[in-house]
């Protein structure tokens, strides 16, 4: 099979992990992400000497907790025009939602407040007061700029957006067996997401996808799409027990070709609501669904079985955006053994839940392959004077990551470290993974 040619889009899908008070962080990436191809498509489009001539599309964005929350914010920012916050302006851009919602809106005052309380016949929904995170998200997608965003071309038509959330209620599924009796084996499945399109052909879709029209939100008519865009944000970072669980609706038919096997739903339901917590409980780098995407219209059945391993035939990228990753030592022997405790036991077990159902062994193999070539991380790092990684880069990571929450100087430092290694990770990684396939082009941004 010929590589592919030198006019050949490269894809890219962004995916944004778990990270609670760190969504900050993941701002910052984005924000930095998305200033660096405004301004590269800017140079291409006025013909400056030596600018990479060759195409990106950015196809699209999945994201779990806060990392799903600032994947919908940025579906909102990129049908919009706004300003880029750098380290030099400390306030922050009035019309960058990303900045006023994750450095300046949300703060451990207003989590604490009692507004969720107010109804006092109804029973506590969570620890925090969950209002501040849904009046964030009502307004995420109120604009006063009322001028056409700039063009874009290395936006997907459409862009796909995918959010998870934990359903509560669950989707059921039967395996039956030849055993002479009409009993299957029942089984729920939990692990859900929400999935939206962006763009005009957003009718190219599957049936199930949310449509969402661009700039729809000023428009009552189209408006609706983008408030379940808003839900589903809510749903996806509604931390178990410290925030109130989101109601969501869908249609049962939704659910249909979701896998192989069809869903055993009751005939009649044709309107399916639930309860969703937060989307890193059961997947929170959904990694696999923006690989799906990617490789949902190759033509080529033996490029969609290489995609991820040989770099001339590396057409696409999956780029996972992590404030936490999980590099802890091996823990010694438990002492459960010794000591057993109710509560030890309970807490234990619950975690162990936690981390099974995140548990991806196809992600181990393609990790272990040394060819797979499309699969890149973006992380925390921070450096001192003497060029020295620091052991603790990221201000939010205290408190078991709520630390972002206690402070808004955390939050802005965090921001500007997004931007910061996004900045570093495209010029010295992403551009030199792809030069290959590029004719030697590097993408530069300073």
């Amino acid at each position: 099979m010929p590589p592919p040619g030198p006019d050949t889009p490269f894809e890219i899908g962004l995916v944004m992990a778990g990270a609670i008070s760190a969504g900050a962080y993941t701002a910052g990436v984005i924000d930095c992400f998305i200033q660096a191809l405004d301004a590269w498509y800017a140079a291409k489009a006025a013909g400056v000497a030596d600018c990479p001539p060759h195409e990106v599309k950015l196809k699209v964005l999945t994201g779990a907790s806060a990392g799903g929350m600032t994947a919908g914010l940025t579906a909102g920012l990129l049908c919009e025009r706004f300003g880029h916050v750098t380290a030099a302006m400390p306030d922050g851009a009035t019309n960058n939602r990303l900045y006023e919602s994750w450095v300046k809106s949300i703060d451990i005052t207003a989590l604490l407040g009692a507004e969720d309380m107010s109804d006092t016949k109804r029973p506590l929904p969570s620890v925090l007061d969950s209002s501040v995170i849904r009046t964030i998200a009502n307004h995420a997608f109120d604009y006063e700029d009322s001028s056409p965003p700039p063009p874009r071309p290395y936006l997907a038509d459409p862009l796909r957006v995918l959010l998870t959330v934990t359903n509560l209620r669950g989707v059921p599924y039967r395996i039956t067996f030849e055993n002479g009796q009409s009993i299957g084996y029942e089984m729920m499945l939990h692990a859900d997401y929400m999935d939206f399109a962006l763009g005009s052909q957003a009718d190219s879709a599957p049936p199930s996808v949310v449509r969402l029209a661009p700039r729809g939100y000023r428009d009552e008519q189209t408006a609706g799409p983008w408030r379940k865009l808003a839900e589903a944000a809510v749903a996806t970072g509604a931390f178990p027990i410290g925030l109130a669980p989101e109601q969501l609706d869908r249609k049962a038919t939704d659910y249909l070709h979701r896998l192989a096997v069809m869903p055993s739903f009751p005939p009649e339901l044709m309107e399916y609501q639930f309860e969703s917590v937060d989307g890193g409980v059961m997947d929170n780098e959904p990694i696999e669904l923006a690989r799906q995407i990617l490789a949902w219209e190759e033509p080529h059945p033996e490029r969609r079985a290489v995609l991820e391993r040989q770099p001339h035939l590396a057409t696409r990228a999956v780029v996972l955006i992590m404030p936490f990753p999980r590099d802890k030592p091996f823990p010694p022997q438990d002492p459960l053994n010794q000591y057993p405790s109710l509560f030890r036991v309970g807490g234990r077990t619950f975690s162990s839940l936690i981390a099974q159902a995140r548990f991806k062994a196809d992600e181990l193999e393609r990790a272990a392959d040394p060819g797979v070539y499309s699969q890149f991380l973006i992380t925390p790092a921070r450096y001192n004077e003497q060029g020295q990684r620091q052991e603790y880069a990221i201000a939010s990571g205290s408190v078991e990551g709520f630390g972002g929450f206690l402070s808004r100087a955390f939050r802005a430092h965090d921001y500007q470290l997004g931007r910061r290694n996004c900045q570093y990770f495209l010029a010295r990684y992403f551009a030199r993974a792809t030069a290959s396939l590029f004719q030697g082009h590097r993408v530069t941004f300073s």
